[in-house]
């Protein structure tokens, strides 16, 4: 526990809180796209985003109050949020369609 106090205890200037930020996003954004493959990667990435944005206001909320956010700007957090959630569900989507295509069997050619 002293760790989430360490993150959410008014957390400025942020040296705890941006790092868990932006590594919470990046590991469930992977996971997000990965598991729910018939979404969007752009889709993805904005609902896991969201998420992520919305776990760490409520938990600075509960840490530190209402106005808890101010240390880091609920602007600049959801800012951070988006940069890493948009490119990491495109990397993500990119790289498992190449690895599908390399594991499909090759098609057979026609006889001249």
């Amino acid at each position: 526990m002293d760790w989430f106090a360490s993150v959410f205890y008014y957390p400025y200037p942020a040296y705890n809180l941006m790092p868990a930020v932006l590594w919470t996003t990046f590991v469930f954004t992977t996971a997000f796209t990965l598991i729910v493959r018939r979404m969007a990667w752009a889709a993805a990435a904005f609902w896991a985003g969201l998420i992520v944005l919305a776990f760490f206001s409520v938990m600075l909320t509960l840490y530190n109050g209402v106005r808890s956010t101010a240390a880091i700007g609920g602007m600049f957090m959801i800012a951070y949020v988006s940069i890493v959630a948009f490119p990491t569900a495109g990397i993500v989507r990119v790289v498992t369609s190449l690895v599908r295509r390399l594991r499909q069997p090759p098609r057979p050619t026609q006889p001249g």
